[in-house]
């Protein structure tokens, strides 16, 4: 049985590395920077994001998380990147509109060192109670 898994995933990954050399080009791959773990919702929009630049780029699309600071790490990182367009940041607008407020300094300004490209999304919240609650 041992032997059997052995070959399964030699062959998956022969055929993923094959796959990974034929896709590669002279173009560096482009790089969406998430300043939270993996796994949560801006990950996950980062991840559809990529799969679809890769395929109307035709180009490499890395998805890296860089966690931590409330999102400043990996835009300062976005920030001290070569401006050729293939370091982006996948950030919600806290970080770029209420963390200078917070923060006397944040290593970015948000207004000279960055230039929106579009919205990825928008994200609704909601305040609920249980049903035994006053208000409902």
């Amino acid at each position: 049985m041992k032997r059997r898994q052995f070959s399964a995933l030699a062959a998956l990954a022969t055929t993923a590395l094959t796959g990974v050399h034929a896709f590669a080009q002279d173009k560096p791959p482009m790089r969406i920077l998430v300043g939270f773990p993996p796994g949560g919702s801006l990950d996950k929009v980062a991840r559809l994001l990529a799969d679809k630049l890769r395929v109307s780029l035709n180009q490499n699309v890395i998805v890296e998380n860089k966690p931590g600071a409330a999102g400043r790490i990996a835009l300062s990182e976005v920030k001290r990147a070569a401006p050729d367009g293939n370091t982006v940041v996948l950030s919600p607008g806290g970080a770029l509109v209420i963390l200078p407020w917070l923060y006397n300094n944040l290593g970015y300004d948000p207004v000279k060192d960055f230039t929106p490209i579009a919205r990825a999304t928008t994200l609704d919240f909601a305040l609920t109670v249980g049903p035994g609650a006053p208000a409902g």
